[in-house]
């Protein structure tokens, strides 16, 4: 919901159900990189909106312009919006925050020791390990450098 002033008057509205130009600006030659492989462009900055098609991880896009989370990027496709934080900012605070450092993912157990027995008879050795694997995946669509 957001408030709106309509010639003097007041109210609120869905703000699925409008489209505003207040937050948006026409960009200046940019250019935004993917993060992840199968990312929806969408036909509309809403995730209501058609997927136009997919692209995958480390794709260079053009941005037309910015509208609230949303770039508008031309894809071969056509013209196409994707959420802000599916690409990569130069300016990202948290890239700035992950240089220079290093990341060290122990599962813990291994070898013979398999650690405790859930009650359905997995083993606490391969539950943490399949969680530390995740984990890296996630850490390394960030840019971090593991070991």
């Amino acid at each position: 919901m957001e408030i709106i002033d309509m010639n003097g008057v007041s109210g609120w509205i869905y703000v699925q159900y409008v489209s505003t130009s207040r937050n948006q600006r026409q960009s200046k030659n940019e250019k935004v990189t993917i993060k992840y492989d199968q990312t929806h462009i969408r036909s509309g900055p809403s995730s209501e909106y058609d997927i136009l098609t997919f692209v995958n991880r480390g794709t260079l896009l053009k941005v037309i312009e910015e509208e609230n989370d949303w770039y508008k990027v031309k894809t071969k496709a056509g013209n196409g919006y994707i959420l802000k934080s599916l690409v990569d900012d130069k300016n990202d605070s948290m890239n700035l925050q992950v240089q220079d450092k290093v990341v060290v993912i122990d599962a813990g157990h291994g070898g013979r020791d398999n650690g405790a027995l859930s009650v359905h008879h997995h083993s606490e050795k391969n539950l943490t390990l399949s969680t530390a694997l995740k984990l890296a995946d996630e850490l390394r669509l960030l840019g971090m450098s593991l070991f």
